[in-house]
Protein backbone atom coordinates (compact mmCIF):
# COMPACT_ATOMS: atom_id res chain seq x y z
CA UNK A 1 0.00 0.00 0.00
CA UNK A 2 1.47 3.33 -1.11
CA UNK A 3 1.99 6.28 1.17
CA UNK A 4 -0.48 8.29 -0.95
CA UNK A 5 -3.22 5.70 -0.47
CA UNK A 6 -2.42 5.46 3.23
CA UNK A 7 -2.75 9.25 3.48
CA UNK A 8 -6.13 9.31 1.70
CA UNK A 9 -7.47 6.39 3.72
CA UNK A 10 -6.24 7.91 6.94
CA UNK A 11 -7.87 11.26 6.28
CA UNK A 12 -11.06 9.49 5.16
CA UNK A 13 -11.24 7.36 8.29
CA UNK A 14 -10.69 10.39 10.51
CA UNK A 15 -13.34 12.39 8.62
CA UNK A 16 -15.87 9.55 8.81
CA UNK A 17 -15.22 9.15 12.51
CA UNK A 18 -15.68 12.88 13.18
CA UNK A 19 -18.78 13.13 10.99
CA UNK A 20 -20.28 10.11 12.71
CA UNK A 21 -19.80 11.76 16.06
CA UNK A 22 -21.30 15.02 14.74
CA UNK A 23 -24.30 13.37 13.07
CA UNK A 24 -25.08 11.15 16.02
CA UNK A 25 -24.78 13.96 18.55
CA UNK A 26 -26.82 16.38 16.38
CA UNK A 27 -29.56 13.86 15.76
CA UNK A 28 -29.65 12.92 19.40
CA UNK A 29 -30.12 16.58 20.30
CA UNK A 30 -32.70 17.10 17.54
CA UNK A 31 -34.68 14.02 18.58
CA UNK A 32 -34.70 14.97 22.24
CA UNK A 33 -35.67 18.55 21.41
CA UNK A 34 -38.56 17.56 19.14
CA UNK A 35 -39.83 14.94 21.53
CA UNK A 36 -39.88 17.50 24.35
CA UNK A 37 -41.73 19.97 22.10
CA UNK A 38 -44.27 17.27 21.29
CA UNK A 39 -44.81 16.54 24.98
CA UNK A 40 -45.11 20.23 25.81
CA UNK A 41 -47.54 20.83 22.93
CA UNK A 42 -49.67 17.85 24.00
CA UNK A 43 -49.97 19.06 27.57
CA UNK A 44 -50.58 22.66 26.45
CA UNK A 45 -53.28 21.57 24.04
CA UNK A 46 -55.00 19.48 26.75
CA UNK A 47 -54.82 22.36 29.21
CA UNK A 48 -56.18 24.92 26.74
CA UNK A 49 -59.01 22.65 25.64
CA UNK A 50 -59.91 21.98 29.28
CA UNK A 51 -60.20 25.73 29.82
CA UNK A 52 -62.31 26.17 26.70
CA UNK A 53 -64.77 23.43 27.62
CA UNK A 54 -65.03 24.10 31.34
CA UNK A 55 -68.30 26.06 31.15
CA UNK A 56 -69.91 23.65 28.72
CA UNK A 57 -68.97 20.67 30.93
CA UNK A 58 -70.35 22.37 34.04
CA UNK A 59 -73.57 23.20 32.20
CA UNK A 60 -73.61 19.88 30.43
CA UNK A 61 -74.02 21.73 27.19
CA UNK A 62 -73.43 18.86 24.79
CA UNK A 63 -74.01 20.89 21.63
CA UNK A 64 -71.31 23.37 22.60
CA UNK A 65 -68.97 20.52 23.52
CA UNK A 66 -69.51 18.78 20.16
CA UNK A 67 -68.84 22.06 18.36
CA UNK A 68 -65.65 22.66 20.30
CA UNK A 69 -64.44 19.06 19.82
CA UNK A 70 -65.13 19.17 16.05
CA UNK A 71 -63.24 22.44 15.74
CA UNK A 72 -60.31 21.11 17.77
CA UNK A 73 -59.99 17.79 15.88
CA UNK A 74 -59.38 19.73 12.69
CA UNK A 75 -55.81 20.16 13.98
CA UNK A 76 -53.78 17.65 11.88
CA UNK A 77 -51.54 16.81 14.85
CA UNK A 78 -54.48 15.46 16.90
CA UNK A 79 -55.42 11.83 16.39
CA UNK A 80 -58.44 12.02 18.78
CA UNK A 81 -59.96 14.15 21.54
CA UNK A 82 -62.40 13.07 24.27
CA UNK A 83 -64.32 14.94 27.00
CA UNK A 84 -65.34 12.95 30.08
CA UNK A 85 -67.62 13.90 32.94
CA UNK A 86 -66.22 13.53 36.45
CA UNK A 87 -68.41 10.44 36.68
CA UNK A 88 -66.50 8.93 33.78
CA UNK A 89 -69.22 9.30 31.20
CA UNK A 90 -67.95 10.44 27.78
CA UNK A 91 -69.63 13.72 26.97
CA UNK A 92 -68.08 14.20 23.52
CA UNK A 93 -65.33 12.66 21.39
CA UNK A 94 -63.98 12.63 17.86
CA UNK A 95 -60.99 11.15 16.07
CA UNK A 96 -59.70 7.91 14.55
CA UNK A 97 -61.84 4.92 15.43
CA UNK A 98 -58.96 2.67 16.54
CA UNK A 99 -57.76 5.34 18.96
CA UNK A 100 -61.25 5.89 20.40
CA UNK A 101 -61.80 2.12 20.73
CA UNK A 102 -58.76 1.43 22.89
CA UNK A 103 -58.52 2.10 26.59
CA UNK A 104 -56.91 5.37 27.48
CA UNK A 105 -53.43 5.24 29.07
CA UNK A 106 -51.38 8.36 29.54
CA UNK A 107 -47.84 8.14 28.08
CA UNK A 108 -44.91 9.22 30.19
CA UNK A 109 -42.59 9.86 27.21
CA UNK A 110 -42.53 9.60 23.42
CA UNK A 111 -40.93 6.14 23.40
CA UNK A 112 -44.06 4.77 25.16
CA UNK A 113 -46.20 6.21 22.32
CA UNK A 114 -44.35 4.36 19.56
CA UNK A 115 -46.56 1.28 19.89
CA UNK A 116 -49.82 3.01 18.92
CA UNK A 117 -48.18 6.04 17.20
CA UNK A 118 -50.16 8.32 19.57
CA UNK A 119 -48.85 10.35 22.50
CA UNK A 120 -51.71 10.20 25.00
CA UNK A 121 -52.18 12.94 27.65
CA UNK A 122 -55.04 13.96 29.97
CA UNK A 123 -55.94 17.14 31.87
CA UNK A 124 -58.57 17.63 34.53
CA UNK A 125 -61.32 20.27 34.18
CA UNK A 126 -60.82 21.99 37.52
CA UNK A 127 -62.77 24.99 38.68
CA UNK A 128 -61.70 26.37 42.04
CA UNK A 129 -60.50 23.01 43.21
CA UNK A 130 -63.52 21.03 41.99
CA UNK A 131 -62.92 18.50 39.21
CA UNK A 132 -65.91 18.44 36.82
CA UNK A 133 -64.37 16.31 34.13
CA UNK A 134 -61.25 15.42 32.15
CA UNK A 135 -59.89 16.07 28.68
CA UNK A 136 -58.14 13.10 26.95
CA UNK A 137 -56.31 13.58 23.65
CA UNK A 138 -53.64 11.97 21.57
CA UNK A 139 -50.98 13.69 19.39
CA UNK A 140 -49.74 11.95 16.29
CA UNK A 141 -46.00 10.96 16.67
CA UNK A 142 -45.76 9.77 13.06
CA UNK A 143 -45.08 13.27 11.84
CA UNK A 144 -42.27 13.53 14.38
CA UNK A 145 -40.77 10.28 13.14
CA UNK A 146 -41.08 11.42 9.54
CA UNK A 147 -39.38 14.69 10.39
CA UNK A 148 -36.54 12.92 12.21
CA UNK A 149 -36.14 10.48 9.31
CA UNK A 150 -35.84 13.35 6.88
CA UNK A 151 -33.26 14.94 9.17
CA UNK A 152 -31.26 11.67 9.28
CA UNK A 153 -31.30 11.36 5.50
CA UNK A 154 -30.30 14.96 5.03
CA UNK A 155 -27.40 14.80 7.46
CA UNK A 156 -26.15 11.47 6.10
CA UNK A 157 -26.27 12.85 2.59
CA UNK A 158 -24.31 15.90 3.62
CA UNK A 159 -21.80 13.64 5.41
CA UNK A 160 -21.43 11.44 2.34
CA UNK A 161 -20.81 14.44 0.13
CA UNK A 162 -18.27 15.72 2.63
CA UNK A 163 -16.46 12.35 2.70
CA UNK A 164 -16.25 12.32 -1.09
CA UNK A 165 -14.92 15.86 -1.09
CA UNK A 166 -12.41 14.95 1.61
CA UNK A 167 -11.28 11.97 -0.49
CA UNK A 168 -10.81 14.20 -3.54
CA UNK A 169 -8.95 16.84 -1.59
CA UNK A 170 -6.96 14.11 0.21
CA UNK A 171 -5.94 12.62 -3.14
CA UNK A 172 -4.80 16.03 -4.32
CA UNK A 173 -2.97 16.64 -1.04
CA UNK A 174 -1.39 13.17 -1.22
CA UNK A 175 -0.03 13.92 -4.67
CA UNK A 176 1.47 17.12 -3.38
CA UNK A 177 2.92 15.46 -0.28
CA UNK A 178 4.22 12.32 -2.00
CA UNK A 179 5.81 14.11 -4.94
CA UNK A 180 8.89 14.71 -2.81
CA UNK A 181 8.74 11.15 -1.44
CA UNK A 182 8.65 9.77 -4.99
CA UNK A 183 11.80 11.72 -5.72
CA UNK A 184 13.41 10.35 -2.56
CA UNK A 185 12.45 6.79 -3.50
CA UNK A 186 13.88 7.23 -6.98
CA UNK A 187 17.11 8.64 -5.60
CA UNK A 188 17.42 5.92 -2.95
CA UNK A 189 17.00 3.22 -5.61
CA UNK A 190 19.74 4.82 -7.73
CA UNK A 191 22.08 4.98 -4.74
CA UNK A 192 21.31 1.36 -3.85
CA UNK A 193 22.28 0.40 -7.41
CA UNK A 194 25.63 2.13 -6.95
CA UNK A 195 24.81 5.52 -8.40
CA UNK A 196 26.59 7.51 -5.72
CA UNK A 197 26.32 11.27 -6.25
CA UNK A 198 22.83 11.27 -7.80
CA UNK A 199 20.64 14.23 -6.76
CA UNK A 200 16.91 14.84 -6.71
CA UNK A 201 14.75 17.97 -7.08
CA UNK A 202 13.77 19.82 -3.92
CA UNK A 203 10.20 21.14 -3.71
CA UNK A 204 9.22 23.74 -1.16
CA UNK A 205 10.74 24.48 2.22
CA UNK A 206 9.02 21.96 4.49
CA UNK A 207 10.45 18.95 6.32
CA UNK A 208 10.30 16.77 3.22
CA UNK A 209 12.25 19.39 1.31
CA UNK A 210 14.85 19.42 4.09
CA UNK A 211 14.99 15.62 3.92
CA UNK A 212 15.51 15.79 0.13
CA UNK A 213 18.30 18.33 0.60
CA UNK A 214 19.91 16.08 3.23
CA UNK A 215 19.63 13.16 0.81
CA UNK A 216 21.50 15.13 -1.85
CA UNK A 217 24.25 15.91 0.68
CA UNK A 218 24.41 12.25 1.73
CA UNK A 219 24.62 11.11 -1.90
CA UNK A 220 27.43 13.56 -2.58
CA UNK A 221 29.27 12.38 0.56
CA UNK A 222 28.80 8.76 -0.50
CA UNK A 223 30.29 9.58 -3.88
CA UNK A 224 33.36 11.05 -2.19
CA UNK A 225 33.57 8.11 0.20
CA UNK A 226 33.23 5.67 -2.70
CA UNK A 227 36.10 7.32 -4.55
CA UNK A 228 38.23 7.29 -1.39
CA UNK A 229 37.32 3.66 -0.74
CA UNK A 230 38.21 2.68 -4.29
CA UNK A 231 41.57 4.39 -3.94
CA UNK A 232 42.14 2.73 -0.54
CA UNK A 233 41.26 -0.66 -2.03
CA UNK A 234 43.70 -0.15 -4.88
CA UNK A 235 46.39 0.86 -2.39
CA UNK A 236 45.54 -2.13 -0.17
CA UNK A 237 45.82 -4.49 -3.13
CA UNK A 238 49.18 -2.98 -4.03
CA UNK A 239 50.34 -3.35 -0.41
CA UNK A 240 49.02 -6.91 -0.32
CA UNK A 241 50.93 -7.76 -3.47
CA UNK A 242 54.08 -6.23 -1.97
CA UNK A 243 53.44 -8.05 1.35
CA UNK A 244 52.99 -11.36 -0.44
CA UNK A 245 56.19 -10.74 -2.36
CA UNK A 246 58.06 -9.89 0.86
CA UNK A 247 56.51 -12.89 2.61
CA UNK A 248 57.57 -15.22 -0.18
CA UNK A 249 61.11 -13.80 -0.13
CA UNK A 250 61.23 -14.17 3.65
CA UNK A 251 59.96 -17.74 3.47
CA UNK A 252 62.48 -18.62 0.75
CA UNK A 253 65.26 -17.28 2.98
CA UNK A 254 64.37 -19.73 5.75
CA UNK A 255 66.20 -23.00 6.15
CA UNK A 256 63.01 -24.51 7.48
CA UNK A 257 60.45 -25.86 5.04
CA UNK A 258 57.20 -23.86 5.33
CA UNK A 259 53.87 -24.68 3.69
CA UNK A 260 50.68 -22.63 4.20
CA UNK A 261 47.28 -24.09 3.29
CA UNK A 262 43.97 -22.20 3.39
CA UNK A 263 40.70 -23.24 5.02
CA UNK A 264 39.90 -25.36 1.94
CA UNK A 265 43.23 -27.23 2.24
CA UNK A 266 44.60 -25.53 -0.86
CA UNK A 267 48.20 -24.34 -1.15
CA UNK A 268 48.52 -20.65 -0.26
CA UNK A 269 52.32 -20.34 0.12
CA UNK A 270 55.28 -22.72 -0.02
CA UNK A 271 59.00 -21.96 0.14
CA UNK A 272 61.94 -23.49 -1.67
CA UNK A 273 63.26 -25.20 1.48
CA UNK A 274 60.06 -27.26 1.78
CA UNK A 275 60.35 -28.45 -1.83
CA UNK A 276 64.05 -29.25 -1.35
CA UNK A 277 63.54 -31.14 1.94
CA UNK A 278 60.92 -33.41 0.42
CA UNK A 279 62.38 -33.58 -3.07
CA UNK A 280 59.08 -32.92 -4.86
CA UNK A 281 57.91 -30.58 -7.56
CA UNK A 282 55.79 -27.61 -6.48
CA UNK A 283 52.90 -28.70 -8.69
CA UNK A 284 52.73 -32.05 -6.85
CA UNK A 285 51.81 -30.25 -3.63
CA UNK A 286 48.49 -29.13 -5.13
CA UNK A 287 47.33 -32.76 -4.94
CA UNK A 288 46.15 -33.24 -1.36
CA UNK A 289 46.64 -37.02 -1.47
CA UNK A 290 50.22 -36.74 -2.70
CA UNK A 291 50.91 -33.97 -0.19
CA UNK A 292 49.69 -36.07 2.74
CA UNK A 293 51.67 -39.06 1.43
CA UNK A 294 54.88 -37.15 2.19
CA UNK A 295 54.26 -37.87 5.90
CA UNK A 296 53.57 -41.57 5.65
CA UNK A 297 55.21 -43.41 8.55
CA UNK A 298 55.71 -40.30 10.69
CA UNK A 299 56.34 -41.16 14.34
CA UNK A 300 54.89 -38.45 16.53
CA UNK A 301 56.53 -35.25 15.26
CA UNK A 302 59.58 -37.00 13.74
CA UNK A 303 59.61 -37.97 10.05
CA UNK A 304 62.40 -40.29 8.91
CA UNK A 305 63.28 -39.72 5.26
CA UNK A 306 64.46 -42.65 3.07
CA UNK A 307 67.85 -40.94 2.64
CA UNK A 308 68.43 -41.14 6.41
CA UNK A 309 67.54 -37.57 7.24
CA UNK A 310 65.20 -36.80 10.15
CA UNK A 311 62.64 -33.99 9.97
CA UNK A 312 60.58 -32.56 12.84
CA UNK A 313 57.11 -31.66 11.62
CA UNK A 314 54.77 -29.15 13.29
CA UNK A 315 51.39 -27.76 12.32
CA UNK A 316 49.83 -24.52 13.58
CA UNK A 317 46.16 -23.75 12.92
CA UNK A 318 45.39 -20.24 11.73
CA UNK A 319 42.43 -18.17 12.91
CA UNK A 320 41.17 -18.07 9.31
CA UNK A 321 40.86 -21.86 9.30
CA UNK A 322 44.05 -22.71 7.42
CA UNK A 323 47.29 -24.25 8.70
CA UNK A 324 51.02 -23.53 8.64
CA UNK A 325 53.21 -26.62 8.19
CA UNK A 326 56.83 -26.36 9.28
CA UNK A 327 59.53 -29.00 8.65
CA UNK A 328 62.99 -28.69 10.17
CA UNK A 329 65.99 -30.90 9.34
CA UNK A 330 67.19 -32.25 12.69
CA UNK A 331 69.62 -34.83 11.36
CA UNK A 332 72.57 -33.02 12.97
CA UNK A 333 70.59 -32.70 16.20
CA UNK A 334 69.92 -36.44 16.20
CA UNK A 335 73.63 -37.07 15.72
CA UNK A 336 74.38 -34.77 18.64
CA UNK A 337 71.81 -36.67 20.68
CA UNK A 338 73.63 -39.91 19.88
CA UNK A 339 76.83 -38.35 21.15
CA UNK A 340 74.97 -37.28 24.27
CA UNK A 341 73.82 -40.85 24.80
CA UNK A 342 77.45 -41.98 24.63
CA UNK A 343 78.31 -39.33 27.19
CA UNK A 344 75.42 -40.60 29.30
CA UNK A 345 76.85 -44.11 29.16
CA UNK A 346 80.18 -42.72 30.29
CA UNK A 347 78.39 -41.03 33.16
CA UNK A 348 76.70 -44.32 33.95
CA UNK A 349 80.09 -45.95 34.21
CA UNK A 350 81.22 -43.13 36.46
CA UNK A 351 78.11 -43.66 38.59
CA UNK A 352 78.88 -47.36 38.72
CA UNK A 353 82.37 -46.65 39.99
CA UNK A 354 80.84 -44.34 42.57
CA UNK A 355 78.48 -47.11 43.61
CA UNK A 356 81.34 -49.56 43.88
CA UNK A 357 83.11 -47.14 46.16
CA UNK A 358 79.98 -47.00 48.32
CA UNK A 359 79.87 -50.77 48.33
CA UNK A 360 83.43 -50.98 49.42
CA UNK A 361 82.61 -49.14 52.63
CA UNK A 362 79.61 -51.34 53.19
CA UNK A 363 81.60 -54.50 52.60
CA UNK A 364 84.24 -53.36 55.02
CA UNK A 365 81.52 -52.91 57.63
CA UNK A 366 80.05 -56.31 56.85
CA UNK A 367 83.45 -58.00 57.12
CA UNK A 368 84.20 -56.22 60.40
CA UNK A 369 81.05 -57.51 62.16
CA UNK A 370 81.72 -61.25 61.69
CA UNK A 371 85.43 -60.74 62.39
CA UNK A 372 84.57 -59.24 65.78
CA UNK A 373 82.52 -62.31 66.56
CA UNK A 374 85.35 -64.55 65.43
CA UNK A 375 87.83 -62.64 67.55
CA UNK A 376 85.68 -62.87 70.67
CA UNK A 377 84.97 -66.53 70.20
CA UNK A 378 88.59 -67.35 69.54
CA UNK A 379 89.63 -65.44 72.70
CA UNK A 380 87.04 -67.39 74.65
CA UNK A 381 88.35 -70.65 73.20
CA UNK A 382 91.91 -69.68 74.09
CA UNK A 383 91.05 -69.00 77.71
CA UNK A 384 89.15 -72.27 77.91
CA UNK A 385 92.09 -74.18 76.52
CA UNK A 386 94.38 -72.49 79.05
CA UNK A 387 92.12 -73.53 81.89
CA UNK A 388 91.99 -77.07 80.57
CA UNK A 389 95.80 -77.13 80.51
CA UNK A 390 95.90 -75.97 84.10
CA UNK A 391 93.44 -78.68 84.92
CA UNK A 392 95.47 -81.31 83.19
CA UNK A 393 98.64 -80.19 84.91
CA UNK A 394 96.97 -80.14 88.32
CA UNK A 395 95.15 -83.42 88.23
CA UNK A 396 95.54 -85.22 91.49
CA UNK A 397 93.52 -86.94 94.10
CA UNK A 398 91.01 -84.14 94.15
CA UNK A 399 90.01 -84.60 90.43
CA UNK A 400 86.34 -83.81 90.90
CA UNK A 401 87.00 -80.59 92.74
CA UNK A 402 89.30 -79.39 90.00
CA UNK A 403 86.66 -79.92 87.33
CA UNK A 404 84.14 -77.96 89.29
CA UNK A 405 86.61 -75.18 89.78
CA UNK A 406 86.99 -74.53 86.01
CA UNK A 407 83.26 -75.14 85.36
CA UNK A 408 84.08 -78.03 83.10
CA UNK A 409 80.40 -78.68 82.36
CA UNK A 410 79.90 -75.13 81.02
CA UNK A 411 83.08 -75.36 78.97
CA UNK A 412 82.14 -78.64 77.51
CA UNK A 413 78.76 -77.10 76.34
CA UNK A 414 79.72 -73.59 75.19
CA UNK A 415 83.12 -74.25 73.64
CA UNK A 416 81.74 -76.30 70.73
CA UNK A 417 78.97 -73.71 70.16
CA UNK A 418 81.47 -70.87 70.10
CA UNK A 419 83.61 -72.68 67.61
CA UNK A 420 80.52 -73.38 65.46
CA UNK A 421 79.46 -69.72 65.51
CA UNK A 422 82.97 -68.71 64.54
CA UNK A 423 82.80 -71.02 61.58
CA UNK A 424 79.44 -69.59 60.49
CA UNK A 425 80.79 -66.06 60.71
CA UNK A 426 83.79 -67.04 58.67
CA UNK A 427 81.46 -68.53 56.02
CA UNK A 428 79.35 -65.34 56.03
CA UNK A 429 82.50 -63.34 55.36
CA UNK A 430 83.33 -65.73 52.58
CA UNK A 431 79.83 -65.34 51.02
CA UNK A 432 80.01 -61.57 51.16
CA UNK A 433 83.43 -61.50 49.60
CA UNK A 434 82.27 -63.90 46.89
CA UNK A 435 79.19 -61.81 46.15
CA UNK A 436 81.30 -58.68 46.02
CA UNK A 437 83.69 -60.27 43.58
CA UNK A 438 80.82 -61.48 41.42
CA UNK A 439 79.08 -58.09 41.54
CA UNK A 440 82.12 -55.92 40.94
CA UNK A 441 83.96 -57.96 38.37
CA UNK A 442 83.84 -56.49 34.84
CA UNK A 443 82.36 -59.57 33.16
CA UNK A 444 81.38 -59.73 29.48
CA UNK A 445 79.87 -56.59 27.92
CA UNK A 446 77.81 -58.58 25.48
CA UNK A 447 74.35 -59.84 26.47
CA UNK A 448 74.40 -63.42 27.74
CA UNK A 449 71.90 -65.72 29.50
CA UNK A 450 71.75 -65.05 33.24
CA UNK A 451 69.51 -65.89 36.22
CA UNK A 452 67.52 -62.90 37.54
CA UNK A 453 67.01 -64.47 40.99
CA UNK A 454 70.76 -64.96 41.42
CA UNK A 455 71.37 -61.33 40.42
CA UNK A 456 68.77 -60.12 42.96
CA UNK A 457 70.19 -62.27 45.79
CA UNK A 458 73.75 -61.30 44.98
CA UNK A 459 73.00 -57.56 44.88
CA UNK A 460 70.92 -57.61 48.10
CA UNK A 461 73.80 -59.41 49.83
CA UNK A 462 76.31 -56.84 48.66
CA UNK A 463 74.17 -53.86 49.76
CA UNK A 464 73.00 -55.50 53.01
CA UNK A 465 74.63 -52.72 55.03
CA UNK A 466 72.44 -50.07 53.33
CA UNK A 467 69.05 -51.67 54.01
CA UNK A 468 69.67 -53.81 57.11
CA UNK A 469 69.73 -50.87 59.47
CA UNK A 470 66.73 -49.16 57.83
CA UNK A 471 64.05 -51.84 57.64
CA UNK A 472 63.32 -55.44 57.03
CA UNK A 473 63.49 -57.15 53.67
CA UNK A 474 60.55 -59.11 52.26
CA UNK A 475 62.01 -61.20 49.44
CA UNK A 476 59.90 -63.50 47.26
CA UNK A 477 61.70 -65.06 44.29
CA UNK A 478 59.66 -67.11 41.84
CA UNK A 479 60.90 -70.62 41.09
CA UNK A 480 61.91 -71.83 37.64
CA UNK A 481 62.39 -68.39 36.11
CA UNK A 482 63.60 -68.49 32.50
CA UNK A 483 67.03 -67.03 31.82
CA UNK A 484 67.32 -63.34 31.06
CA UNK A 485 69.57 -62.43 28.15
CA UNK A 486 71.34 -59.29 29.31
CA UNK A 487 74.63 -57.80 30.49
CA UNK A 488 74.89 -58.97 34.10
CA UNK A 489 76.72 -55.83 35.22
CA UNK A 490 73.85 -53.67 33.91
CA UNK A 491 71.23 -55.77 35.73
CA UNK A 492 73.27 -55.64 38.96
CA UNK A 493 73.48 -51.86 38.68
CA UNK A 494 69.75 -51.66 37.91
CA UNK A 495 68.79 -53.61 41.06
CA UNK A 496 71.23 -51.66 43.21
CA UNK A 497 69.89 -48.28 41.98
CA UNK A 498 66.23 -49.16 42.61
CA UNK A 499 66.90 -50.66 46.07
CA UNK A 500 69.07 -47.67 47.01
CA UNK A 501 66.20 -45.38 46.01
CA UNK A 502 63.85 -47.38 48.26
CA UNK A 503 66.28 -47.12 51.19
CA UNK A 504 66.55 -43.33 50.75
CA UNK A 505 62.74 -43.04 50.65
CA UNK A 506 62.41 -44.93 53.94
CA UNK A 507 65.14 -42.85 55.58
CA UNK A 508 63.39 -39.62 54.48
CA UNK A 509 60.16 -40.73 56.14
CA UNK A 510 61.58 -40.96 59.65
CA UNK A 511 63.28 -43.18 62.22
CA UNK A 512 60.58 -45.88 62.26
CA UNK A 513 61.58 -49.15 60.71
CA UNK A 514 60.28 -49.59 57.15
CA UNK A 515 59.97 -52.48 54.76
CA UNK A 516 61.34 -53.21 51.30
CA UNK A 517 59.47 -55.82 49.25
CA UNK A 518 61.21 -57.41 46.30
CA UNK A 519 59.38 -59.81 43.96
CA UNK A 520 60.31 -61.65 40.81
CA UNK A 521 57.94 -63.56 38.55
CA UNK A 522 57.49 -64.70 34.99
CA UNK A 523 54.95 -62.79 32.90
CA UNK A 524 53.72 -63.11 29.36
CA UNK A 525 56.64 -62.36 27.08
CA UNK A 526 59.28 -61.76 29.74
CA UNK A 527 60.20 -61.33 33.40
CA UNK A 528 58.99 -58.88 36.02
CA UNK A 529 60.90 -57.37 38.93
CA UNK A 530 58.85 -55.48 41.53
CA UNK A 531 60.48 -53.31 44.24
CA UNK A 532 58.17 -51.64 46.80
CA UNK A 533 58.93 -49.61 49.90
CA UNK A 534 57.03 -47.97 52.74
CA UNK A 535 58.98 -44.73 52.43
CA UNK A 536 57.94 -41.13 52.03
CA UNK A 537 56.64 -41.51 48.48
CA UNK A 538 56.60 -38.74 45.88
CA UNK A 539 54.15 -36.22 44.46
CA UNK A 540 53.08 -36.01 40.81
CA UNK A 541 55.63 -33.32 39.91
CA UNK A 542 58.52 -35.51 41.14
CA UNK A 543 57.06 -38.73 39.73
CA UNK A 544 57.01 -37.37 36.20
CA UNK A 545 60.73 -36.44 36.34
CA UNK A 546 62.45 -39.25 38.23
CA UNK A 547 63.91 -40.79 35.07
CA UNK A 548 65.43 -37.50 33.86
CA UNK A 549 69.24 -37.50 33.95
CA UNK A 550 70.70 -35.38 36.78
CA UNK A 551 67.29 -34.87 38.42
CA UNK A 552 67.39 -35.53 42.16
CA UNK A 553 65.56 -34.45 45.31
CA UNK A 554 68.57 -35.17 47.53
CA UNK A 555 70.80 -32.52 48.95
CA UNK A 556 74.05 -31.65 47.21
CA UNK A 557 76.72 -34.30 47.64
CA UNK A 558 74.35 -37.26 48.16
CA UNK A 559 73.74 -38.15 44.54
CA UNK A 560 74.05 -37.08 40.93
CA UNK A 561 70.51 -37.96 39.85
CA UNK A 562 71.73 -40.72 37.53
CA UNK A 563 70.62 -43.92 39.32
CA UNK A 564 67.04 -44.14 38.05
CA UNK A 565 68.00 -42.58 34.69
CA UNK A 566 70.51 -45.43 34.21
CA UNK A 567 67.88 -47.94 35.34
CA UNK A 568 65.44 -46.56 32.75
CA UNK A 569 68.04 -46.76 30.00
CA UNK A 570 68.88 -50.36 30.97
CA UNK A 571 65.28 -51.57 30.95
CA UNK A 572 63.80 -49.51 28.12
CA UNK A 573 66.79 -48.69 25.95
CA UNK A 574 68.83 -51.90 26.21
CA UNK A 575 66.28 -54.56 27.10
CA UNK A 576 63.26 -53.15 25.25
CA UNK A 577 61.15 -53.43 28.40
CA UNK A 578 59.11 -50.94 30.41
CA UNK A 579 59.20 -49.29 33.84
CA UNK A 580 56.04 -48.23 35.66
CA UNK A 581 55.93 -46.23 38.89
Amino acid sequence: MSFKLKTILGIGVIEILLLSILVVSSMSYLTASNEQQLIDRAHTSARLFATMTADAVVATDLATLDALVSKAISNPDLRYIRVRHSSGVVLSQEGQAQDLARAFTADADVSAAMTDQSFDVAHDIDIEGTVFGRIELGLDVGRLQSLLGQAWRHMLGVAAIEVVLVGIFGFMLGRVLTRQLESLRFGARRVAEGGFGVTIDVYGRDELAETAASFNKMSAALAVYSRDLEQARDQAEQKRDRAESVLQEAMDSLSQGVLIVDEHNRIAQVNDAFITLHGVDATALDDRTRRDALYTGIDGDILKRPDGRALIHTRHRLSSGGEVWSDTDITSIMAAEARNRKLERDLMQSQKLESLGTLAGGIAHEINSPLQAITGNLQFASEAVADMLVLLNGLGTDHKQALEKIDFAFLSEELPAALTQSGASVRQVSDIVSAMKEFARPGPRDPAPMNLNEAVSRTLTVCRNSWQGVGELDLVLADDLPDLVAVSADINQLILSVVANAVDAIKAKGPDSGQIRVRTKAVSGGLQLVVEDTGIGMDEAVRTRIFEPFFTTKEVGRGMGQGLAVAYDTVVGKQGGSITV
